[in-house]
Protein backbone atom coordinates (compact mmCIF):
# COMPACT_ATOMS: atom_id res chain seq x y z
CA UNK A 1 0.00 0.00 0.00
CA UNK A 2 0.89 3.52 -0.50
CA UNK A 3 -0.59 6.50 0.16
CA UNK A 4 0.30 9.86 -1.41
CA UNK A 5 -1.40 13.53 -0.88
CA UNK A 6 -1.57 16.48 -3.40
CA UNK A 7 -3.44 19.67 -3.72
CA UNK A 8 -5.06 19.90 -7.11
CA UNK A 9 -3.02 22.89 -9.22
CA UNK A 10 -4.73 25.26 -11.81
CA UNK A 11 -2.52 23.53 -14.91
CA UNK A 12 -4.63 20.21 -13.49
CA UNK A 13 -7.66 21.57 -14.04
CA UNK A 14 -10.13 21.39 -16.64
CA UNK A 15 -12.46 24.61 -18.37
CA UNK A 16 -14.51 24.30 -15.27
CA UNK A 17 -11.46 24.70 -13.02
CA UNK A 18 -11.92 21.13 -11.92
CA UNK A 19 -9.30 18.36 -12.41
CA UNK A 20 -8.89 17.34 -15.25
CA UNK A 21 -9.85 13.08 -16.22
CA UNK A 22 -6.35 13.06 -18.08
CA UNK A 23 -4.79 14.24 -15.32
CA UNK A 24 -6.86 12.27 -12.71
CA UNK A 25 -5.66 8.77 -14.89
CA UNK A 26 -2.05 10.27 -15.22
CA UNK A 27 -1.90 10.70 -11.05
CA UNK A 28 -3.12 7.24 -10.65
CA UNK A 29 -0.91 5.60 -12.80
CA UNK A 30 2.27 7.48 -11.46
CA UNK A 31 0.55 6.55 -7.89
CA UNK A 32 -0.82 3.00 -8.38
CA UNK A 33 2.91 2.14 -9.88
CA UNK A 34 4.85 3.16 -7.40
CA UNK A 35 3.02 0.70 -5.12
CA UNK A 36 4.33 -1.63 -6.79
CA UNK A 37 7.92 -0.46 -5.53
CA UNK A 38 7.02 -1.51 -2.36
CA UNK A 39 6.46 -4.96 -3.17
CA UNK A 40 9.63 -5.02 -6.17
CA UNK A 41 12.67 -6.88 -5.91
CA UNK A 42 15.08 -8.85 -7.95
CA UNK A 43 13.76 -10.89 -10.67
CA UNK A 44 10.15 -9.05 -9.46
CA UNK A 45 8.74 -6.61 -10.72
CA UNK A 46 11.77 -4.66 -10.88
CA UNK A 47 11.36 -2.40 -13.45
CA UNK A 48 7.52 -1.68 -12.36
CA UNK A 49 6.28 -3.39 -15.54
CA UNK A 50 4.01 -1.54 -18.76
CA UNK A 51 0.32 -0.90 -18.45
CA UNK A 52 -2.07 -3.11 -19.64
CA UNK A 53 -5.47 -1.34 -18.52
CA UNK A 54 -6.37 2.01 -16.31
CA UNK A 55 -10.18 1.90 -15.96
CA UNK A 56 -11.52 5.53 -13.93
CA UNK A 57 -14.28 5.84 -12.50
CA UNK A 58 -15.18 9.34 -12.09
CA UNK A 59 -17.64 10.15 -8.87
CA UNK A 60 -17.49 14.18 -8.10
CA UNK A 61 -15.43 17.03 -9.22
CA UNK A 62 -11.88 17.89 -7.66
CA UNK A 63 -12.10 22.14 -7.51
CA UNK A 64 -8.59 23.80 -7.91
CA UNK A 65 -7.19 24.31 -4.81
CA UNK A 66 -8.71 20.59 -3.02
CA UNK A 67 -6.05 18.88 -1.42
CA UNK A 68 -6.32 15.00 -2.10
CA UNK A 69 -5.35 11.80 -0.65
CA UNK A 70 -4.78 8.92 -3.10
CA UNK A 71 -4.49 5.72 -1.46
CA UNK A 72 -2.88 2.85 -3.91
CA UNK A 73 -3.17 -1.09 -2.98
CA UNK A 74 -1.62 -3.85 -4.81
CA UNK A 75 -4.55 -6.20 -5.26
CA UNK A 76 -2.66 -9.07 -6.96
CA UNK A 77 1.08 -9.74 -8.17
CA UNK A 78 2.08 -12.47 -9.95
CA UNK A 79 4.76 -13.13 -12.38
CA UNK A 80 3.73 -11.61 -15.46
CA UNK A 81 0.43 -9.51 -14.16
CA UNK A 82 -0.56 -7.07 -11.22
CA UNK A 83 -3.76 -5.49 -10.53
CA UNK A 84 -3.98 -2.37 -8.52
CA UNK A 85 -6.46 -0.54 -6.68
CA UNK A 86 -6.68 3.61 -6.84
CA UNK A 87 -8.90 5.62 -4.57
CA UNK A 88 -9.32 9.08 -4.00
CA UNK A 89 -10.61 11.10 -0.79
CA UNK A 90 -11.05 15.18 0.00
CA UNK A 91 -9.91 15.50 3.35
CA UNK A 92 -13.04 15.05 4.67
CA UNK A 93 -12.99 11.47 3.65
CA UNK A 94 -15.26 11.87 0.46
CA UNK A 95 -14.13 9.58 -2.58
CA UNK A 96 -13.48 11.58 -5.68
CA UNK A 97 -12.52 8.88 -8.32
CA UNK A 98 -11.40 5.56 -8.13
CA UNK A 99 -9.09 3.36 -10.05
CA UNK A 100 -8.15 -0.46 -11.28
CA UNK A 101 -4.59 -0.80 -12.65
CA UNK A 102 -3.50 -3.59 -14.75
CA UNK A 103 0.08 -4.29 -14.93
CA UNK A 104 2.49 -6.33 -17.15
CA UNK A 105 6.16 -7.67 -15.64
CA UNK A 106 8.46 -7.35 -18.43
CA UNK A 107 11.66 -8.37 -15.93
CA UNK A 108 12.04 -11.08 -17.50
CA UNK A 109 12.04 -10.01 -20.96
CA UNK A 110 14.17 -6.82 -20.30
CA UNK A 111 16.76 -9.21 -18.58
CA UNK A 112 17.14 -11.18 -21.77
CA UNK A 113 17.37 -8.15 -24.32
CA UNK A 114 19.56 -8.73 -27.29
CA UNK A 115 21.38 -4.82 -27.92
Amino acid sequence: TAVFELTIKPAYTNGLNNLHGGCAALIYDICTSAALMVIAREGFWEFVGVSRNLNVTYIRPVPCGTKVTILSEVVHAGQRLATIRGVMKTEDGKVVSTAEHTKVNLTNVLGKSQL
